[in-house]
């Protein structure tokens, strides 16, 4: 049903400064913000894309990613 939740592990948690150059390395990867959209409205990273992780269609949204894209 859910074929992205197979998906092998192929993330990794940042720092701040290894954030920098994974970003550095790959200018066309695309950041996930994950939040709601009020906090997303409040201050966001240039050019990051939302999908809340409360919306109801959470789900579909991430399923429509595009996936020769690094996010």
């Amino acid at each position: 049903m859910f074929d992205f939740l197979k998906t092998i592990k192929t993330y990794q948690n940042a720092t701040a400064m290894t954030f920098y150059h994974l970003m550095n390395e790959n200018p066309d990867a695309v950041i996930l913000d994950v939040r709601t959209s009020a906090e997303y409205h409040q201050e966001a990273l240039d050019g990051a894309v939302n999908i809340d992780t409360m919306s109801p269609d959470f789900v579909q949204q991430v399923s429509n990613l595009d996936k020769d894209k690094t996010y």
